[in-house]
């Protein structure tokens, strides 16, 4: 049996490891998250992104007719040994370019199994165009390289093969030091909402928890998060990753993705509509301070939720909030206009 495996900087539509004639395991390696035992702690966004990436391939690749599995990172290693005792014959794989997944990948799987690496369309360059490059080359220097390149694939070239601008690098311009009259601003907490007009400023620093009580909230329930929907607002501004941990030690803290304004980091989504600066429309809209009204408290997998306002001319705005049991949120924006105009 043979089977193709694509990790999550892999995603490319016409990846040449797809096949319907194999299963397909997208990998949640835990190289591209919170992992100690290859030193990285990445920002929560770039989590998010291979959660939310992995999981829409996933539900791209279905739809296309493939067969395919999302492998967690909790499970990751015992999968890669599960497959060693399986009747799986070979591997299909775009090319890691990466030494600690390459070693990953050599170390757990048998070396019964063979693995067919495929050229990534991540790189302009193949693999044997690399070694022929290398292999010709009397220097190894990085600014040969990226000027055959530039003349290969006619980037910032003009018609006699010459640099765009007369020059091939203007690192000399960039390594200058900051002129000392440039004023350099001082921190601020302070940020603009989505409502142009309106600006969010954060007096004093609370915890999470001082925060959650100050205003009503819709409860967010599944198998992989949890948190809340701000009603003051609609804002989106509490959520946890129950299934991953900020350490290796199962003790620790569950994993912060999306903490309210006013906390030490505060990091949210803003739902709403914003009026263009041609349009002449007196229409109330929907603000950060707009109380929104809910046709539940809860937020399940089996249980959607609508948030409601309606405004003076008897217009009303909904936000209809939908979830998996993983990490996938589905939001609608409605209006109803029940006005006389």
């Amino acid at each position: 049996m043979e089977v193709s495996f694509i990790y999550p900087n892999q995603l490319f539509d016409k990846n040449p490891v797809l096949s319907k004639n194999r299963k397909i395991y997208i990998l949640r390696h835990p190289y591209f998250f919170s992992d100690e035992n290859y030193g990285h702690k990445f920002h929560k966004q770039k989590i998010l992104l291979h959660f939310l990436s992995t999981e829409d391939y996933k539900i791209n690749l279905i739809g296309r007719g493939f067969e395919c599995e999302i492998i967690e990172m909790e499970n990751y290693f015992e999968f890669e040994r599960s497959i060693s005792t399986s009747d799986v014959s070979k591997i299909h794989v775009c090319r890691l370019n990466d030494i600690e997944l390459e070693k990953s990948l050599f170390n757990n799987v048998s070396s019964k199994i063979s693995i067919n690496f495929l050229d990534s369309p991540m790189f302009y360059e193949n693999n044997n165009e690399i070694i022929d490059y290398f292999n010709e080359a009397k220097k190894y220097q990085l600014s040969n390289f990226y000027k055959k390149l530039r003349i290969k694939y006619k980037v910032l070239i003009d018609e006699n093969n010459k640099p765009t601008g007369g020059k091939w690098s203007f690192d000399v311009e960039n390594r200058k030091s900051l002129p000392k009259e440039i004023y350099i601003p001082e921190e601020t907490q302070s940020l603009t909402s989505i409502d142009g007009d309106q600006v969010i400023t954060s007096k004093t620093i609370q915890t999470k928890d001082e925060v959650l009580i100050l205003n009503k909230r819709i409860s967010i329930n599944t198998p992989s998060l949890k948190g809340s929907i701000n009603l003051t607002g609609g804002i989106l501004d509490d959520l946890i990753l129950l299934k991953y941990n900020e350490k290796l030690n199962d003790n620790s803290k569950k994993i912060t993705l999306f903490s309210p304004e006013g906390t030490a980091n505060p990091y949210y989504i803003e739902l709403g509509w914003k009026k263009l600066s041609n349009n002449t429309s007196k229409i109330s809209l929907p603000t950060l301070d707009t109380k929104w009204k809910s046709t539940s408290s809860s937020l399940t997998p089996d249980n959607p939720v609508t948030l409601f306002w309606t405004n003076n001319e008897n217009i009303t705005f909904k936000i209809i909030f939908e979830i998996d049991e993983n990490y996938m949120f589905n939001i609608s924006q409605i209006i109803e206009n029940n006005s006389s105009s």
